[in-house]
């Protein structure tokens, strides 16, 4: 009597392929491993596998759930559609950002999923059957939709513990990007606040020397405070050389002429103003609310933070790849 054939199947992980083996009562010539999967990748003890490569490309192409840390633009997935190098890499940064939330036990719960369906629906005006229709006619299951949130909010608190909160943008940042892109036809907008050192000219020859020495000090390095402390001529000058504060164009013209190029930290060359040399140093820049200008200014601001996010982020996930085992198989 002939054996008959089962349906038994055992998956096994062998040299890096998912293999299926059938049962041992069928004919000898039907027991060769038959090809079902292959393991492409590995992160510590997690597996990428081909068909995850082919789900996640698939997702791609039809505008399905994508996770936007590893999707973030148009033409990210664009690339990632027509490099599979870059798909393959996205999934590994994907395992990665997964084990750290494991390792910060940031695990999102399902009572937090659901308040986020909830923030959803109430955002959109609409009902969870509503949302759950909305999700059936995209083709996509509403427990799939339920895990894309959960990874979701993991991922988001990541970030934002481990790179957001290192993001610092100062007004100083801001001002200094405004300045560096208007260049002197922004200083109106400004109040500087002034050190200066003074100088009561004698014969021009003498006034010539203190006043070189006094500059070749400040080029050398010497804290501008120091100087004016020590050499100042101004017997009721603040300690340090305050000279106060003022609106660019409160200015005289001499003293427009001398600052205009300066930058917070700056010195000016000598300024004669009435009989006596000044030299300035800029201490701080404020920039004096003005709604012609303010707009541009936030604009900036979301420009610098940007810039420094995606700096930051390609940063902390290279450390992330130097902390973990990642073996990539032949294709």
């Amino acid at each position: 009597m002939k054996n008959k054939k089962t349906s038994a199947l055992t998956i096994i992980i062998l040299g890096g392929v998912i293999t299926g083996t059938l049962s041992i009562t069928q004919p000898p010539m039907a027991q060769a491993a038959e090809l079902i999967d292959r393991v492409v990748a590995s992160v510590n003890d997690e597996i990428i596998t081909l068909s995850d490569l082919k789900h996640f490309k698939h997702k791609l192409e039809t505008d399905g759930l994508t996770d936007p840390l590893l999707v973030p633009d148009e033409e990210t997935k664009r690339l990632l559609i027509n490099d599979p190098k870059r798909l393959l890499d996205a999934l590994v940064d994907e395992k990665i950002l997964n084990s750290q939330v494991k390792k910060l036990n940031l695990t999102a719960t399902i009572e937090r999923v659901e308040q986020e369906i909830r923030s959803i629906t109430d955002k959109n005006g609409l009902t969870r059957e509503q949302l759950k229709e909305a999700i059936r006619l995209k083709g996509i299951d509403f427990s799939e939709y339920q895990d894309y949130l959960k990874t979701s909010l993991e991922h988001h608190d990541l970030i934002q513990k481990e790179v957001v909160s290192t993001i610092k943008i100062s007004e100083d940042d801001v001002t200094a990007e405004y300045l560096n892109r208007h260049a002197n036809g922004a200083k109106q907008v400004f109040e500087y606040t002034l050190d200066h050192i003074v100088v009561h000219p004698s014969d021009s020859e003498k006034t010539e020397s203190v006043l070189k020495l006094l500059m070749d000090k400040l080029v050398s390095g010497v804290e501008f405070n120091q100087v004016s402390d020590l050499m100042s001529e101004n017997s009721g000058i603040e300690f340090g050389g305050r000279f106060g504060e003022f609106k660019f164009n409160e200015l005289s013209k001499s003293m427009r002429d001398g600052l205009e190029k300066l930058g917070v930290g700056d010195f000016s060359k000598p300024i004669k103003i009435g009989p006596n040399y000044h030299i300035f140093k800029v201490t701080k820049m404020k920039a004096i609310p003005d709604p012609r200008t303010e707009s541009e200014r936030n604009q900036i601001r979301s420009e610098l933070y940007q810039a420094a996010y995606n700096k930051q982020i390609k940063a902390w996930l290279e450390k992330l790849h130097e902390e973990v085992s990642i073996r990539i198989n032949n294709q």
